[in-house]
């Protein structure tokens, strides 16, 4: 069985000023949780948009609220760490589409 749950994030300013804007939903099934998030950038309608699917072990965060708090804490403040740092870059080099923990399957 799997559910489906809308993650609120808020919008990301850069320091230059671009918007970036999130949508996030959280998945389940037997073993995973599952996050896919979208970031838009600058004012819509935008065309310019990254996806990050992030993996969760049901091992390590056993509720749903629990996956929504780490999606909403720190995987958004790193994902915004990186959006900083590549602010104006199109395409990011690949070591910025990988990442260890958790898992960041795919950016574009």
């Amino acid at each position: 069985m799997q559910s489906n749950n809308y993650v609120a994030m808020p919008m990301y300013t850069s320091a230059a000023g671009t918007e970036y804007k999130f949508e996030c939903q959280l998945t389940e099934d037997v073993s995973d949780w599952g996050g896919k998030i979208t970031i838009q950038k600058g004012s819509l309608p935008s065309r310019l948009f990254k996806t990050v699917n992030v993996v969760i072990s049901k091992q390590d965060i056993a509720s749903a609220h629990e996956a929504s708090v780490l999606l909403e804490g720190s995987i958004y403040n790193a994902i915004c760490s990186i959006l900083e740092a590549n602010d104006g870059v199109e395409k990011w080099p690949a070591e910025l589409r990988q990442h260890s923990d958790p898992e960041w399957h795919y950016y574009f």
